[in-house]
């Protein structure tokens, strides 16, 4: 009797145990099913908006450049020179410290003002280092992007203005 009570539970967690994995199976099906759908919910989100973008250009094809279309215009050219005239600037002070270090690695002259034995220079440990060069590096990557994106919002408003100037010819 203790027998077949103890069959009949030990097959009962094993049905148990079955429909949990297949429940987990389930769960994970659906799970990825739903990130297809997101997925592609963004797709049909970005060629909407690629259509809106497109419809927009041709209805204002034949109208001249709004006070508000030049605002963005200006602060985006403003902007794009900001970038670069910094990166410029601070691309030039490293190559000429590049350049000073490696003219003169090993130079006491008297003609420097601090010797080498003069200058601090920090000690930075291995995983710091690592770290501070990966942040630099996704900053660099950040800027980069963030130029691209500038240019070609740039490009798009030189092509908006040039459609409206011979449309209004």
């Amino acid at each position: 009797m203790q027998q077949d009570q103890q069959d009949r539970q030990i097959a009962c967690l094993d049905k148990m145990s079955n429909e949990s994995q297949d429940l987990e199976k389930k769960c994970i099906a659906t799970k990825s099913r739903i990130d297809e759908f997101k997925r592609k919910q963004q797709e049909l989100a970005h060629r909407v908006l690629k259509v809106m973008v497109s419809q927009e250009v041709q209805r204002k094809m034949g109208l001249g450049i709004q006070s508000e279309e030049e605002r963005l215009k200006v602060s985006l050219e403003e902007l794009v020179g900001e970038i670069e005239s910094q990166t410029r600037g601070k691309m030039n002070e490293l190559l000429a410290n590049i350049k000073s270090v490696q003219t003169n690695p090993n130079s006491n002259n008297n003609n420097n003002q601090y010797s080498q034995h003069d200058v601090m220079q920090p000690q930075i440990d291995e995983p710091l280092s690592e770290e501070l060069t990966q942040l630099l590096t996704e900053q660099q990557k950040g800027i980069a992007g963030l130029m691209k994106i500038l240019r070609e919002d740039m490009k798009a408003l030189e092509g908006i203005q040039k459609a409206c100037s011979i449309s209004n010819l």
